[in-house]
């Protein structure tokens, strides 16, 4: 039995959208094609879930927590045409500052100086949409690395520029990695958690500390408070 028909519990306020469809037609880059799979790849599972908490010394109902927290525990979307994409995340003051505040002039609706949540809180086809835009623009100058790392990637949204805790060599890699499927998604988000000192605050139920870690310096009360609560649902489901 897969994670989702086992644990039904409200998702996350960032991922409670309607069905993704693509706005308008958008020169897709190559290298977010090949990303995109033509079959629903394998969702998680309980097992999955609990061998990864065992491997790095977290309850299982702990991890659970964040990954409902930060994807509604679901890796991928998919698109209008049926295309299955990994969740994304585009973080658009990440853009800003991965590009130098270039284009910001250019595109202030692309590139900006400042967080906004209201920019995070669209759908999965926007995301897409804004990534592919980015790419066509940044290209020349930068390559499309900073579109990469200023995204958050599948079940753990684990960003970009965290590729290098997250277990690969490469932003690139990273990215495929997250395209692979859900259980490879896991293995990252558990390498972040470990490589970047986060693990002990969530073994011990920290929910600030991985608030400050995971999340960075925005929200912490909020977000702390999220996790608490997907953790108590999720507890109410299962024993850790």
């Amino acid at each position: 039995m897969t994670l989702f028909k086992t644990i039904m519990i409200r998702p996350s306020e960032r991922f409670r959208r309607a069905p993704v469809s693509v706005t308008r037609d958008i020169a897709e880059h190559p290298f977010l094609t090949a990303l995109c799979l033509d079959e629903e790849p394998a969702k998680l599972t309980l097992d999955d879930v609990g061998q990864a908490a065992a491997a790095i010394e977290v309850p299982r109902a702990n991890l659970l927590a964040l990954l409902r927290q930060e994807s509604a525990s679901r890796g991928f979307t998919q698109l209008a045409d049926g295309r299955w994409f990994p969740k994304v995340r585009l973080e658009l003051h990440k853009l800003h500052k991965f590009t130098d505040g270039t284009f910001t002039k250019e595109r202030p609706d692309l590139f900006k100086a400042s967080w906004n949540i209201k920019d995070a809180n669209v759908s999965q086809a926007v995301h897409f949409e804004r990534m592919n835009d980015a790419a066509e623009i940044i290209e020349g100058m930068y390559g499309i690395a900073p579109v990469l790392m200023a995204a958050g990637w599948g079940v753990g949204q684990v960003q970009g520029f965290n590729f290098q805790t997250a277990g690969s060599g490469t932003v690139d890699r990273f990215v495929q990695r997250m395209a692979a499927s859900e259980v490879e998604q896991l293995r990252g988000v558990c390498a972040h958690l470990e490589n970047a000192g986060i693990r002990p605050y969530l073994a011990a139920r920290d929910w600030k500390g991985v608030a400050r870690h995971y999340n960075g310096s925005g929200r912490i009360e909020e977000y702390a408070r999220e996790l608490e609560q997907n953790y108590h649902v999720v507890t109410g489901r299962l024993t850790s």
